[in-house]
């Protein structure tokens, strides 16, 4: 008589639930992160399925895992409203949710009472982020995949509680929002050496949420430049002073070419009212004019050099052969 009570009460709880709470019920399958959003449709809405992936951001309503670097490596997990998820960035998550679409972004909605769950299975490396071009933030293989612009320009900024950027490699405008009020120095104008950021979607619009970001410091400038005489398949060492200006300390970086050709790159720390003298060698491999330039920062000074033969034959006593070893200096 027990067991027919309990087994009618059953049946008119489950006939009192709408359609719309309950979810196909399908065995946990092992999918890839790669193969899930390539193939994203198919399995929406099917089943659960079973995933694992490296934390990489982290909000109040859940995380973003990925495998990988590039196009189709990330997810969201949403694990419910100001749920406030306990993983980090670094952690290897299992992720047995249900995947479907929430304005636009693929995610993995995970809810205990149907039986999903994340579990923190061990830490890792962070994925190293995708270098794309600013234009390229909204294409849809980059949806919650951490992602690099490089020497990007800021074109536009809007302040609220927020803050909105918008910027520009060159190749067209990427848009980037922070929940909160980003510093002030993320002014228009301002070039980034590198911006990262993760990938998300908001009402059906693509944005770029921070993680790390460098600017370059335009009160770094390289003012001096030194050397000997350049010569044929001879190393000749030339000392660049790189001077900060500024009230901050910078990350500076610093290279130099030799008509076009990288021949020395290094990074250094400026502080406030600090220069630096860098030295390298430069080994030319003929004779004739080129160019040498040195970057540090924004800053950019271009020197015209002659390479001269290392020999000269058939030198007389009446006309003895001269070289100039005198230092050659450059500055502003």
């Amino acid at each position: 008589m027990r067991k027919s009570a309990l087994i009618m009460a059953l049946i008119l709880v489950l006939s009192l639930m709408p359609v719309w709470s309950l979810k196909p019920v399908a065995a946990a399958t092992y999918i890839p992160l790669v193969e899930l959003n390539q193939n994203f449709d198919s399995y929406a809405y099917g089943g659960d399925v079973l995933t694992r992936g490296i934390v990489t951001y982290v909000d109040s309503n859940g995380f973003m895992i990925q495998n990988g670097t590039g196009a189709y490596t990330g997810i969201y997990v949403y694990t419910g409203y100001k749920s406030y998820p306990s993983v980090q960035p670094g952690d290897v998550v299992e992720v047995y949710g249900y995947p479907k679409y929430y304005n636009g972004l693929r995610e993995l909605s995970v809810s205990p009472s149907y039986g999903e769950y994340y579990s923190v299975v061990g830490t890792a490396e962070v994925p190293q982020p995708a270098v794309i071009p600013t234009a390229d933030y909204d294409r849809p293989e980059y949806q919650s995949v951490l992602v690099k612009f490089v020497d990007a320009k800021i074109t536009g900024r809007y302040d609220s509680w927020y803050t909105k950027l918008w910027i520009d490699d060159g190749s067209g405008e990427a848009y980037i929002f922070s929940s909160s009020s980003l510093p002030s120095t993320l002014e228009p104008g301002a070039k980034f050496k590198y911006f990262v950021g993760v990938v998300y979607i908001y009402r059906n619009s693509y944005e770029v949420l921070p993680v790390e970001y460098q600017l370059y410091n335009p009160a770094v400038k390289v003012t001096d430049v030194e050397y000997y005489a350049f010569m044929e398949e001879v190393p000749t060492r030339v000392r660049a002073t790189v001077f900060n200006s500024g009230s901050t300390a910078s990350n500076v970086s610093f290279s130099a070419t030799f008509d076009g050709v990288q021949v020395y790159s290094t990074e250094f720390t400026l502080l406030p009212g600090e220069s630096k003298v860098v030295e390298f060698y430069v080994v030319p491999q003929s004779t004739g004019s080129y160019t040498l330039t040195i970057i540090a920062e924004e800053s950019e000074k271009i020197v015209p050099v002659n390479v001269i033969p290392t020999r000269i034959s058939s030198p007389t006593a009446s006309h003895p052969t001269t070289r100039d070893f005198t230092t050659r200096k450059w500055s502003t």
